[in-house]
């Protein structure tokens, strides 16, 4: 898939064709993967605005047509919008909906995903202790699976939760980790994050 390489224009342009033969077909399921599927090229764009529009009508044919998993998907991008707008009840309500869902699929992977988005939320709010629980679900989800993305997504969200209440070297020691875990498995943008996320805690801890 081509957003996966970074390759954002030829996405849009091959999805954009696929959308429009299915939309001629009468496709309605198929159109609506297309949507998604664009949705999360925007997404990664962090054109937010677009990937909202697609998210919210895909997931409209996903429910009417009995698709939950999908729907419940486009769900947790959306709570993930609202959560990085600082629109916290709007994607706690988004989140938690969605985490219901994948827990009636046992859909652990989602489950785990979906949970450290949650954890920020509950985070932002200061509401720290159900931060941490739903963090350790997801950890603990990577942990039984091998999943060293979602290993290192919890521990670096953990690392905000720490930092939040001023524990500068717990939340420095988890972002180191999560670092290590990132570069392992190549993932350039969950490094990057790490990288800049250690040099504001720098300041912040020098203020």
């Amino acid at each position: 898939m081509h957003r996966l390489k970074g390759n954002y224009t030829e996405a849009i342009a091959s999805l954009s064709a696929a959308r429009e033969t299915f939309n001629e077909l009468d496709r309605e399921l198929d159109v609506a993967y297309c949507d998604k599927d664009l949705a999360l090229v925007f997404y990664y764009q962090e054109n937010y605005d677009d990937a909202a529009d697609l998210f919210t009508s895909a997931q409209e044919v996903f429910l009417r047509l009995d698709e939950p998993g999908d729907a419940a998907f486009c769900q947790e991008k959306l709570g993930d919008i609202y959560r990085m707008r600082g629109d916290y009840h709007a994607a706690e309500t988004q989140l938690e909906s969605a985490l219901q869902t994948y827990t009636s699929l046992g859909s652990m992977a989602d489950i785990a995903s979906c949970s450290c988005n949650l954890g920020d939320v509950y985070r932002s709010q200061q509401r720290f202790d159900a931060a941490l629980e739903c963090l350790q679900v997801a950890y603990d989800i990577g942990q039984k699976q091998g999943d060293t993305l979602r290993i290192a997504d919890a521990l670096r969200f953990r690392s905000y939760v720490h930092w939040d209440q001023g524990q500068f070297a717990q939340a420095r020691q988890l972002l180191l980790d999560a670092q290590r875990l990132y570069e392992s498995i190549g993932h350039t943008r969950g490094s990057k994050q790490c990288v800049k996320d250690l040099a504001k805690l720098d300041r912040d801890e020098q203020a």
